[in-house]
C-alpha cells in the first residue's frame, strides 16, 4: 500500500525524498559515538524455529555479488520494515536502491556501483549479523536497520538505521578516517515531514553523494580525493565556522601524517591554512613538509607560525627538529634552547637536547638532559630509552639494561626497546634473554633484518646452529646487501665443519665489499682448514695490502707461514704484529715455535714463558717449555736419559 498522503512512493515524494538520507548523514557523524553499544553475536538472523528454517534456505543461496570483485562497489540493502512488502510496495529499502542508482547514474565515481535490494532478507540484528551476511554475499557495505510507528501519513517514522563497510579493502593508513564504516546504533531517530521542512533535519544531496563517492574512492584507492570528500562531509553543516573547517582538514591531515601518508597529508593542511591560518597549522604543515624532506618550505612554514605566535615553544621545539634533519646540530640546539627559554618543562625540547649531545659524544651532558626531562615527567619513556642507548654505546650493558627495562615499566608496548635491550644482552652475553626480548620485538615488527642477524648470533652462541641458519637466511633474505647474517652463517659453517659452503658464504661478503679486511682474514681460516695454506696466505696480505696497520692480519700471516715452514718471514710479521698492537703478545707462541724450529732456543724458552704468563693454565704451552728446555740443555737431558735407562737396565737384572 501507499505510505504518502500525497498518494506517492514513500520518500520519493517531493516531502519525504531528502528524509531519510538526513537520517544517513546525522548518523555517519554520529555512528561512531554508539559504534560499541551493541557487541556482536554470533547468532544469525533469529534463533526462533521459524527463522531457523529461512536461515536454512538463505545458506542455499548463490552470493549475489561476485567473489574478489575489484572492479565494482558492491552494495547489499536489506528490508527494514518487519514484514515483506508487495510488488507494488516501495520500501524504505527499495527507496534507497532507487536513489543510489540515480548516483551511479548522474555521478562519476571512482569505479561502477552495484546496488542490490532483497527484501527476503529480514534485517541483521547486531554488527555479527551483518559481517556474515557480508561475507556470504561478497558485499563492499551493507545498509540495513528497523522502522516502526509507520502510518499512512509517515508523520511519526521513526528508524534505526546501521551499516557494515568491509574493512578488508580498508588500507592501513585510511582505517583511521571517521567514515563511520561501522556505525551500529541501537537508537531509534524520529523524522517527520514537517521536521524537514523547517530544516531541522535537512541536509542537501552532495552530502550523501559525498559519502558513497568517499567509500567508493577508497576501494579505489584514489586517496588523494577521498581527503576531499570526506572534509566535503564534514563541512556541509549550515553555517559552520571556517575555523570548524579548517580543523576538519587538519585532522584529516593528521590522520594521514600519522598512516606515513605524507603527499595526501600535505594536501589536506596546505587547505586548512588557506581557510584559517594558526600557528599549530602551520606547526603541522611545516611538519610534512620535512618528513618530505622540503626542508626550506618547512622553515617558511615554521617562520609564519612565529609571526602569530613568537612565543611559542613547540613550533621552536619543530624548528630545531628541522635541523636536527639536516644534521645542522647547532641551529638545532639554538632552536631547542629558545623553546625551553619560553617552556622550560618542554620535556621534548629536553629530550632532542640530550639527543644532540648523544649525537656528538658529549654524554655527559646528555644524560643531564635526559635527567631534566625525568625531572619534569618521571614516566618520560623516551628518557629512559635515550639513556639506555648512551650506556650501551659506552659498553656500559649493565646500566643500558637497567634504563631500558625502566622504559619498558612505563610502557610495556613501546616495542623498539626490545630490540635494543636485545642487542644490550647479546653483548653482556645473555644469550637466552637476548632471544627472549629480540623474539618479542620481531613478532611485531616481522621485516628487521638486523634483529634476525642478531637473533642468529645469540643462537650461534648457545649451539643452536639450525635456528642460528634460519634467521641468518631471512636476514639476507630481507636485505641481501646487509654482510652481518653472512659472517655468522659463515662462522656457524665453519663450525658444523661444513667449510665448502662457509668458503661459498666469505666469496659472497668479498663480494659485496672486497675492502672488507675481516671477510678476508675469515676466508684465510677456512682455506687453512681445507689445507690451502697458500691461498690463506693471500688473503692476508690482501688484508694487508687494505690496511697496512691491520695487526691481525700480520698476527694471522705470521701462524700460516710457520706452518708452510718459512720461520724467518714468520717472525718478521708477527714482530709487526706486536708493534702495532700490543694485545697480541698473547699469541707470542706462534713466535716461539718459530725461533725453536729456527734453533734460537733461547728466545723460544724467552717466548713461551710470556706465552705461559698470559695462559698459565695451558697444558700445552707448559710441555712446550719443557720440550724447549728439554732441546737447549740437550747435554744434560741426554745424560738424565742415559742414567734412567742406566737405573731401568740394572734393576731389570736383578729379576
Amino acid at each position: 500500500m501507499d505510505r504518502c498522503k500525497n498518494k506517492c512512493s514513500f520518500i520519493l515524494c517531493r516531502h519525504h525524498k531528502l528524509q531519510w538520507w538526513g537520517v544517513i548523514i546525522i548518523l555517519t557523524t554520529l555512528g561512531g559515538f554508539y559504534q560499541d553499544i551493541l557487541k556482536p553475536f554470533t547468532v544469525y538472523y533469529t534463533t526462533s524455529p521459524e527463522k531457523k528454517v529461512e536461515k536454512e534456505n538463505l545458506n542455499q543461496f548463490n552470493p549475489l555479488f561476485k567473489e574478489n570483485d575489484s572492479l565494482t562497489f558492491n552494495v547489499l540493502i536489506t528490508r527494514f520494515e518487519d514484514f515483506k512488502s508487495d510488488k507494488n510496495t516501495y520500501c524504505i529499502g527499495r527507496s534507497i536502491e532507487e536513489h543510489l542508482n540515480i548516483l551511479k547514474s548522474n555521478e562519476g565515481t571512482s569505479m561502477p556501483i552495484e546496488v542490490i535490494y532483497v527484501d527476503s532478507i529480514p534485517t541483521p540484528k547486531n554488527r555479527g549479523e551483518a559481517k556474515q551476511l557480508q561475507k556470504e554475499h561478497n558485499a563492499d557495505l551493507v545498509i540495513y536497520g528497523v522502522a516502526k510507528k509507520l502510518s499512512n501519513f509517515c508523520g511519526d517514522a521513526e528508524i534505526c538505521f546501521r551499516y557494515k563497510f568491509d574493512n578488508n579493502i580498508l588500507p592501513k593508513e585510511v582505517s583511521m578516517f571517521e567514515l563511520k564504516t561501522f556505525s551500529h546504533t541501537g537508537k531509534y531517530i524520529k523524522t517527520t515531514s514537517d521536521n524537514i521542512e523547517k530544516g531541522v533535519a535537512q541536509v542537501d544531496a552532495l552530502s550523501m553523494k559525498q559519502w558513497i563517492k568517499s567509500l567508493v574512492g577508497i576501494k579505489a584507492n584514489k586517496k588523494k580525493t577521498v581527503v576531499f570528500d570526506i572534509a566535503a562531509i564534514r563541512n556541509n553543516i549550515k553555517e559552520l565556522p571556517q575555523i570548524e573547517k579548517a580543523k576538519n582538514y587538519n585532522s584529516l591531515g593528521e590522520m594521514y601524517y600519522d598512516s606515513r601518508q605524507y603527499e595526501i597529508a600535505k594536501l589536506a593542511f596546505e587547505e586548512s591554512v588557506k581557510i584559517h591560518p594558526t600557528a599549530e597549522f602551520y606547526r603541522d604543515l611545516g611538519k610534512v613538509n620535512r618528513r618530505l624532506k622540503n626542508y626550506k618550505e618547512s622553515f617558511e612554514c615554521f617562520d609564519k607560525g612565529l609571526k602569530l605566535e613568537p612565543n611559542n615553544d613547540k613550533i621552536f621545539n619543530s624548528k630545531g627538529l628541522s635541523f636536527l634533519y639536516k644534521k645542522e646540530y647547532d641551529s638545532a640546539l639554538f632552536n631547542y634552547k629558545k623553546a625551553l627559554l619560553f617552556n622550560p618543562k618542554n620535556e621534548y625540547a629536553n629530550n632532542n637536547i640530550a639527543k644532540v649531545y648523544k649525537i656528538k659524544e658529549d654524554y655527559k651532558t646528555a644524560i643531564d638532559y635526559y635527567f631534566r626531562a625525568l625531572k619534569n615527567n618521571p614516566k618520560n619513556k623516551v628518557s629512559y630509552f635515550g639513556l639506555g642507548l648512551i650506556h650501551n654505546n659506552k659498553a656500559e650493558y649493565d646500566k643500558a639494561i637497567k634504563y631500558y627495562s625502566l622504559a619498558l615499566e612505563v610502557d610495556s608496548t613501546y616495542t623498539k626497546v626490545y630490540s635494543y635491550r636485545g642487542y644490550s644482552f647479546l653483548c653482556r652475553g645473555d644469550y637466552e634473554k637476548a632471544i627472549n626480548d629480540l623474539s618479542i620485538y620481531m613478532s611485531i615488527v616481522k621485516d628487521d633484518y638486523v634483529d634476525y642477524s642478531n637473533r642468529a648470533s645469540a643462537y650461534n652462541k648457545i649451539g643452536e646452529y639450525d635456528l642460528a641458519i634460519k634467521d641468518c637466511k631471512k636476514a639476507i633474505s630481507l636485505n641481501s646487501k646487509h654482510t652481518a647474517p653472512y659472517y655468522i652463517l659463515g662462522e656457524v659453517y665453519s663450525k658444523l665443519e661444513e667449510n665448502t659452503k662457509a668458503l661459498n658464504i666469505y666469496n659472497k661478503i668479498i663480494e659485496l665489499d672486497s675492502l672488507d679486511t675481516y671477510s678476508y682474514k675469515k676466508r684465510a681460516y677456512v682455506y687453512s682448514k681445507l689445507n690451502k695454506k697458500n691461498k690463506a696466505l693471500k688473503d692476508c696480505e690482501k688484508s694487508i695490502k687494505i690496511d697496512i696497520n691491520d695487526a691481525h692480519a700480520y698476527a694471522l700471516k705470521a701462524s700460516f707461514l710457520s706452518q708452510l715452514n718459512q720461520f724467518d718471514r714468520a717472525i718478521i710479521s708477527y714482530n709487526k704484529s706486536i708493534k702495532i698492537d700490543t694485545f697480541y703478545n698473547r699469541y707470542i707462541h706462534t713466535r716461539a715455535n718459530a725461533n725453536f724450529y729456527l734453533g734460537n732456543y733461547d728466545l723460544a724458552i724467552k717466548d713461551i714463558k710470556k706465552a705461559i704468563k698470559y695462559h698459565p693454565k695451558s697444558l700445552h704451552y707448559n710441555f712446550d717449555y719443557f720440550y724447549f728446555s728439554a732441546y737447549k740443555y740437550w747435554f744434560i737431558s741426554l745424560l738424565i736419559i742415559v742414567l734412567v735407562v742406566f737405573l731401568l737396565v740394572k734393576k731389570l737384572m736383578r729379576f
